[in-house]
Parts: structure tokens; sequence; C-alpha cells
């Protein structure tokens, strides 16, 4: 078993190099000059730089656009991007032939950069609610996926493994999957689903032998996840459905909670220009703020590091191909999540010394080497050196230390590429009045949830449409109930989470928040 898993390995790079040699020529950097040539004569500069022959429309290229740029050791995505400067063309490699192509989008649509809204289909919907428990233990196991079998919907459930899912009636003979790192799959058809009831998931542990250690080498394996991006993710742009949510506890007492549902367009992950946005289709806050809460931070959270942490596309230095040297990686287990096997890769910094550092694990999936998740820290040593990246401005009466920062971010397999699944961060701050012998504990944290993906007719949204991703999430005076979500999906709040809700009163912030995140 062991050397088939190993030959698996092998053949997998050896059938991913033979793809790359094709989509490779996108991503490798060129030096490219145009001296005021029309943009036909550009791209006909680019043929012979590449030795590739472009085929395009000249109807859905503005071939009459003069250009006058020179770009020294750039990909040839990014060349492009920048002379023809339209978002919704796509390049394809197919032999030699690079064809340049529209993503078709239909005039007609009346909300172009919506998702199809599903407030329409409350009425065409059914309610699905549980609770996921370990088989063995009967301990509520939480942030399980939970997905319908070869579709884009899906949630995850919540701390308690508590969970709602909004399915249209026509999908009652289809497959509802529960998916869950080191367990086995669930699988449920929806017609035979006992409303409320707990849903078990079978632990699946697979031993590591040595072997297996002696043959792989991790940081290898890391070098490989990275080369195998353009494989594993989509080359086209995309569309996300979300649920966003943010939270302030004070002494483990709530003292604010956000929460919206957003539309958010993720660029392609070849390299390109073109930057991620975000919709905001609805939002709403609790909060029960108090004078002695307020204190001013910059944190590291928010959507601004929700569209940051798409690690696979913004690589942090610890799977940067620039910066593996500083780090030592360990391969500590294989585990199983959704009927595919994952390498454990535990990594930390060479030095732990002061200078900022992160410590955690990469998981990547042993066939087609793709990141499927990443869970990491500061280190603890590290913390007092990033209190600056934190903090914004404070009283000399108070001391500010950071005590944790840690983020995870996952990823979902749908017909053959990776998207964005989960994206949690969570930042711990102690305040200290001088001369006070007490403390506070204040901790922020936040959450943006995929419950569905389109991968067809992508539109960007317009500019007057987008939320700047670094904007505060405002302030809704609003009581908290189920129905403002209608047939949207979203994750379930915890138990302690719903009381406090129940128990909130919105009143005028009294605490500036600037969620800003910073490599």
């Amino acid at each position: 078993m062991l050397r088939r898993v190993n030959l698996i390995l092998s053949l997998s790079i050896l059938c991913m190099f033979a793809v790359q040699a094709q989509e490779e020529r996108l991503y490798l950097p060129i030096n490219a000059e145009f001296n005021n040539v029309r943009l036909d004569s550009a791209l006909n500069i680019l043929e012979k730089v590449t030795d590739l022959y472009f085929t395009y429309d000249a109807s859905e290229v503005p071939v009459d656009n003069m250009i006058n740029a020179s770009f020294n050791y750039i990909p040839l995505s990014v060349i492009l991007d920048s002379i023809i400067n339209d978002p919704y063309l796509v390049y394809q490699l197919i032999d030699k032939q690079l064809v340049i192509y529209s993503a078709d989008i239909p005039e007609e649509k009346s909300k172009s950069t919506d998702l199809e809204s599903i407030d329409q289909l409350t009425d065409k919907q059914i309610l699905i609610e549980g609770r996921i428990l370990d088989l063995e233990t009967k301990m509520s196991l939480p942030f399980v996926n939970i997905g319908i079998k070869s579709k884009s919907i899906g949630t995850i459930s919540n701390e308690n493994g508590g969970f709602i899912l909004k399915v249209k009636r026509s999908m009652l003979n289809d497959t509802i999957v529960f998916s869950y790192m080191g367990y086995k799959s669930n699988y449920i058809v929806i017609k035979n689903y006992i409303p409320n009831s707990d849903i078990y998931l079978e632990p699946n542990i697979i031993p590591l032998q040595e072997i297996v250690i002696r043959s792989t080498d991790p940081k290898s394996l890391i070098r490989y996840a990275i080369q195998s991006r353009k494989n594993n993710y989509s080359s086209n742009a995309t569309l996300l459905r979300c649920f966003y949510r943010e939270v302030l506890t004070r002494n483990k007492r709530y003292k604010m909670y956000t929460e919206g549902l957003l539309d958010v367009y993720k660029s392609p992950y070849r390299p390109t220009l073109f930057t991620d946005q975000i919709k905001l289709l609805k939002r709403r806050t609790f909060s029960n703020l108090v004078v002695e809460d307020t204190v001013q931070f910059k944190l590291q959270g928010g959507l601004k590091t929700s569209l940051d942490l798409d690690i696979v596309k913004y690589p942090m230095e610890f799977i940067h191909p620039s910066t593996l040297n500083t780090y030592i990686y360990t391969l500590s287990d294989i585990v199983i999540y959704d009927e595919r096997l994952l390498y454990q890769i535990d990594f930390r910094p060479y030095q732990s010394g002061d200078k900022p550092g992160f410590e955690g694990s990469v998981y990547i999936d042993v066939v087609n080497l793709a990141i499927v998740r990443v869970s990491f820290r500061y280190t603890p040593k590290s913390l007092k050196a990033v209190k600056n990246d934190f903090v914004l401005r404070k009283s000399r009466a108070i001391k500010v230390s950071i005590t944790n920062a840690e983020y995870d971010i996952t990823y979902k397999l749908q017909d053959g590429k990776y998207y964005i699944s989960r994206i949690y961060g969570s930042v711990k701050i102690k305040v200290k009045k001088r001369r006070k012998f007490l403390a506070s504990n204040f901790e922020t944290s936040f959450e943006l949830v995929t419950t569905d993906i389109h991968t067809e007719n992508i539109e960007r949204f317009k500019r007057k449409e987008t939320l700047r991703p670094n904007r505060i999430f405002s302030e809704i005076d609003t009581e908290y109930d189920r129905q403002f979500w209608n047939g949207d999906n979203f994750v379930l709040p915890e138990k302690d989470l719903t009381k406090a809700l129940n128990r909130f009163k919105t009143e005028e912030l009294k605490i500036t928040f600037e969620n800003r995140y910073v490599l």
C-alpha cells in the first residue's frame, strides 16, 4: 500500500509537469517593449518573443488601441492584462496556440454581478438542520464541511456542531456530504434525512510509516504544491456567495457581533492585474459596548484579511519559494479529508527569536499536490515584535499586549479545481490599566464561509457596487432573528452566542476598529 501511494505521487508529478509545459507559458516572466504601436502589432511582437501563435476575434480585442510600454521580467498573463485591459477576456493555451476569447456575459442579465437571488426560492426550499458528532466520543465536531454532492451549495457546522442548510425542493434525490479532516465522510440522501437529527462521523486514522517519511521530503512537497497551483486552482475568475461575521468579546463576554452576506469576485489564480472585489448584500450588527470597552485597536482582521488570507493566491513566507529555507518542515501525519489522503506538514522558523515568524501546518493532497488547508499562528516570541501591527493607538494609562494571533484557511474541491471554503482568524489582546491589578482580555475573530460558487458568466462589479475591503462593517439597528436570512445559507450561531444576541441592545459604538492586514 505504501509503495502504491509513493507510485501515485511520482506519476502525478510527472503528469503535472506535462500539463505545466502548456500553462507555464502564462506564468513565466518575459521581456517586451512596445514603442507606440497598435495592439495587434503588440500581440505580433509577443508572438515572436514567446514562440506562440495568438488567436482572437478582432471585434472583442481593441486592436486599434496604441500601446507604449516596456516590461522587464513580467509574466505573459500580466502583460496581456496590461495592454488589452479587459478583465472579461480569458487566455487559454492549446499546444502552441494562445486563444484570447470573451467570457460570454449575457447582455440581458438584470443583475449582472449577483448570484441568482436565493430569496426568490424561499417557498421552494427545504430546511435541513441538525448536529454533527464524533461516533466514538459523542463529542460535537466544529467546522464540518457540509455540501451537496456534485453541486456548489454548502455551509459548515458551528463550534457546537450545529448546522442549517437550505436547498431547493427539486434536490430531494441529491446527497448531502459531511466531510471533516481525519474522519470518514458521511453521505445522506436529502429525502431520507430525519429533521433535527444527530449526524455521526467515524474517525479514520492512517498510520504514518517510517518508509513514507524516508521517501518523502516535506520541503520538496511544499515546492511541488506551489508549482502545481496553476493546475489545481482556477485560471479564470469566479464568483463566491459568502457568509461573513466578526465577533468581539471582553473577558469572554460578547460585546459586539456583526454578520452579513457577501458576493466575492475572485480574480484568476494566474498572475493578473485585476484584484478581488467584494459586494455587500446585507449586514447587521449587535453591540452592548460601554465606556470601559473604549480602547482603540488596529486589528489584523476583517474583510481585507479575508481577501489577503487566500494563501494560495498570496503566499506567505512559509510557503513562498524565496523563503522556504528560513523554515523547518516535518511530515507529521497522513490524514483523510473528503475521501482523499492529505500530507500534514508542520513548519516552524529556523530561528525562534523576536523577528516575526509563524508556526503551523500545511495539508497537501497526496495525488494532485493541492494545498487543501493551512493552519498557522505567530510564534509566541514574535508576538511582542508585531504588537504595533495590531494596536493603533492607546492611552498612556493602558498597557496592551498581544497574547495570540492565529488563522485557518481551507479549500474545497469542485469540478477538479479548489476554491476557498473557509477563512478564519482570531486575535487575543490583554489590556491592563496602570496601577490596576486586574487586566481585561479582548478577543476579536472573523470568519468567511463560502456557501455557493459560480464559475460561468462571471463579471466584475461596478465601482459603485464594490465595498472597500478595509471599510468597517457598519452598525445596523435590528433585532436578531433567523428571518433576516430568508433563503440564504449561513453559519448557525453557537449556543452561548445565541443567548448573547437575544440580550443585545444596539447602542452607539464607543469603540473604533480599523481592520487591516499587513504581511
